[in-house]
């Protein structure tokens, strides 16, 4: 939430903060065509779901031969003679993610990253200084008659897939499957309250925030106006307040009219119109 009582420049920051991107990490299971299954997800994530594939040693080596600011930092603190893999710094690998992530570009909000992290320290670096892993696709490979064995698959306490698991965020396909894939995150919402007092600018810091953010602006009280004439009888005009649960109701058919279409946006509540929090 934003209140515009604060400085623009400062509120601006923090509400795009929230704005997470999605981040997905594509790893295989122990079955013989789990390596297969992997790029058969990760191929249909970027198809068909609009994601974009970091190969992150790849761009390493790639930031590195155009002698960026991150690729000296890197070429200083690893010699040609160290595994890049195991040597480069982690804030540096971070460091490099972060501008890519964060680069701004519209429709550039979905990413796979691929080689890392893949260690618990590395996967709390990245959360932290970055942004959260959304979750951990298992792509388990094999058939029905091949039992699915994440904790048997090799996991150790220093494993990512070991850190996913606690929380929920492990998530297991044999193979492409959109209907679990939409189950698992297809079906996400973002959202965003402008609030503060009367004449304070929040429309125009809505209206300001959604250019730069694909946001939707959500005019609750606007929403309220266009469900009372659906409250109306044959005695007469609705009259009275509108229910907080009818506006509920116009606002949810308006987000699921949008995943319908295919769109995907943060939606901007320009400020409550519930009576309490």
């Amino acid at each position: 939430m934003v209140n515009t009582e604060q400085n623009f420049d400062q509120a601006f920051e923090q509400l795009c903060s929230y704005v997470e991107p999605t981040v997905l990490i594509v790893r295989p299971g122990g079955c013989a065509d789990a390596a297969e299954k992997r790029l058969q997800i990760v191929e249909q994530l970027k198809a068909e779901k609009g994601f974009i594939e970091l190969k992150v040693f790849q761009l390493i080596e790639e930031e590195t031969a155009r002698n960026t600011e991150i690729g000296r930092e890197i070429n200083v603190q690893n010699p040609a003679n160290k595994d890049s893999q195991q040597d480069i710094d982690l804030f540096c690998i971070v460091k490099m993610l972060k501008k890519i992530i964060f680069a701004g570009l519209e429709s550039r909000d979905k990413f796979i990253l691929t080689d890392f992290p893949d260690t618990i320290k590395q996967a709390e670096h990245f959360e932290k200084e970055c942004a959260k892993i959304s979750a951990v696709i298992f792509a388990a490979g094999g058939d029905a008659s091949n039992r699915i064995e994440i904790i048997n698959n090799g996991l150790s306490v220093e494993s990512i897939d070991s850190l996913m698991q606690k929380d929920y965020r492990l998530k297991a396909m044999r193979a492409w499957d959109e209907a679990t894939f939409n189950e698992h995150l297809g079906s996400r919402t973002s959202w965003g309250l402008i609030a503060g007092g009367p004449l304070s600018g929040k429309s125009l810091v809505s209206k300001i925030v959604a250019e730069n953010t694909k946001g939707k602006v959500v005019d609750m009280i606007a929403m309220a106006d266009a469900v009372r004439p659906t409250l109306d009888t044959e005695e007469g005009p609705f009259e009275g307040r509108v229910p907080d649960a009818e506006v509920e109701k116009r606002v949810l058919a308006m987000v699921e009219a949008d995943k319908q279409a295919g769109d995907k946006f943060f939606y901007l509540f320009d400020g409550r119109y519930h009576e309490t929090v």
